[in-house]
């Protein structure tokens, strides 16, 4: 499929002329602030994005020197490879499809694969602010990012097909105009609302996200479970990956669609997703006489199941970009997935008493996040990603979002601070006299639990609070650059 190898930095990161998240700036990072190769940084960074690290670096480069794709066949059964070895992390039974894609932005085109064309659909987004910016156009069918002039579409341009369907679509927000969440009663009493407008026979596209990139859960899958009819998709936005491969087997049992990613908890390259389809709606995607044509510009045949005949007609894309993020994704979900649970809890206990104590030194910060005490373990994991701000109200979001670049740039480094900062990107949370106040978001990937979770706490706490000490004087060095 290709006669000369490109250097694997540009092939991590390929695809960029469809999709402009891929695309390196001037300082060899993408506008997220990650590189396609390691570098030495203090990451903190995976409810946005992260750079890859160097072991899975280094196992994916031994795999890319020795991989050659002499045809199809062979590309195919790469990608099989990691729809298997997902299926073994997970524990997912046979009955469960796994379709690939690049980001749960790019999922959301996926659920009217599973109706008939010319039907009425009501798709229901939750919070778009708290999962992806394109995340409305692509659940329209249409393109979410710039693209390069070669092609023939365009940013919101529809793909091909989609015109084939009914598609009205909701946004409802997780947050209320000042930043506070929207309780869950009310997140469901108006999907009851929208939903009371469409006759039998429509239907209806759910979502609950489990958790956003501020750690919330909204609304919870059963509450949406419990509203669904013989018509009704229930998505789950778990793309976070902050959740159990319990939960995701049991949500899967009752016929919700899951979207993952490896590229947020697990801290693999951005992008790489994936969707687990229950056996309840496989077949039906399997056999559809009608797929969007379209989806083929942005979804390989590679990238759906075997057994899925619908898209056979599909042409095989130039994915090797997100068979390598998959790659190094897989690895570090296999390094996580050797920890037992409890070391997990006991290790997020420990950063939440550590982030409380380097607090109490730094009063100008103060933590807007909610910390679970006692909670059952994919609640806990909402404690992994911690949402903080500044006292001082002058610092507002625009100005949190030039001291979030500063971190990542390497400008301000000298020998007291020899490590650039990547965090999570600034949130709007909190809203005072019509302004956004600044935040900026701390969030821990698989990474941090394989080199903290096997040490005693002692140690665990010493580290932990340095790195954290270390953050909040990096913060008030490059506030007062500004």
């Amino acid at each position: 499929m290709r006669s000369k190898k490109k250097k694997i930095d540009n092939v991590i990161l390929s695809g960029g002329e469809k999709d402009d998240r891929l695309q390196l700036l001037e300082n060899n990072m993408t506008k997220y602030g990650c590189s396609p190769t390691p570098y030495p940084h203090l990451s903190y960074s995976s409810c946005t994005a992260s750079t890859i690290g160097l072991e899975a670096f280094t196992h994916i480069r031994e795999y890319y020197q020795r991989i050659s794709f002499s045809n199809v066949d062979i590309y195919a059964e790469e990608f099989q490879h990691i729809r298997d070895d997902l299926r073994n992390i997970i524990g997912l039974n046979d009955n469960v499809d796994i379709c690939l894609a690049s980001s749960g932005t790019d999922l959301e085109m996926l659920p009217y694969l599973f109706v008939p064309k010319d039907m009425n659909i009501c798709n229901i987004i939750i919070g778009p602010n708290e999962v992806g910016s394109g995340t409305l156009l692509s659940a329209e069918g249409r393109v979410f990012s710039n693209i390069n002039e070669q092609y023939a579409y365009h940013k919101s341009d529809k793909l091909e097909g989609f015109d084939e369907y009914n598609i009205d679509l909701f946004s409802l927000p997780v947050r209320d105009g000042a930043g506070r969440p929207i309780k869950d009663e009310v997140l469901l009493d108006n999907i009851v609302n929208i939903s009371k407008s469409y006759t039998w026979g429509t239907y209806k596209i759910l979502h609950s996200v489990f958790h956003t990139k501020t750690g919330l859960i909204k609304p919870t899958p059963e509450s949406l479970l419990d509203l669904a009819d013989e018509h009704t998709i229930v998505i789950v936005d778990a793309c976070q990956f902050r959740v159990s491969k319990e939960r995701i087997n049991q949500l899967l049992d009752r016929g919700c669609i899951v979207f993952i990613t490896g590229s947020k908890f697990y801290g693999g390259p951005t992008f790489s997703a994936a969707a687990l389809i229950p056996s309840t709606l496989r077949d039906i995607a399997a056999y559809n006489q009608f797929i969007p044509k379209g989806l083929n510009f942005l979804y390989g045949r590679e990238l759906f199941p075997r057994r899925w005949k619908s898209v056979d007609n599909f042409e095989y894309g130039e994915s090797f970009g997100l068979l390598l993020r998959w790659k190094a994704a897989v690895f570090e979900m296999q390094l996580f997935n050797s920890i037992s649970k409890d070391r997990i809890e006991k290790t997020i206990k420990i950063f939440n008493m550590s982030i409380k104590k380097i607090l109490k030194e730094y009063p100008e910060f103060v933590l807007l996040s909610d910390l679970y005490e006692d909670a059952p373990y994919d609640v806990l994991m909402s404690n992994s990603i911690l949402t903080f701000g500044f006292k001082n109200h002058m610092i507002d979001y625009e100005m949190s979002r030039k001291i979030y670049q500063k971190l990542i740039s390497q400008e301000w480094l000298n020998d007291d601070f020899p490590y650039s900062i990547h965090l999570g990107q600034p949130v709007k949370m909190i809203k005072k006299n019509s302004s956004w106040l600044g935040t900026l978001r701390i969030a821990l990937d698989s990474r941090f639990f394989v080199n903290y979770s096997g040490k005693v706490q002692s140690v665990q706490e010493d580290l932990i609070c340095r790195e954290l000490e270390y953050i909040f004087k990096a913060i008030k060095i490059a506030k007062k650059s500004l």
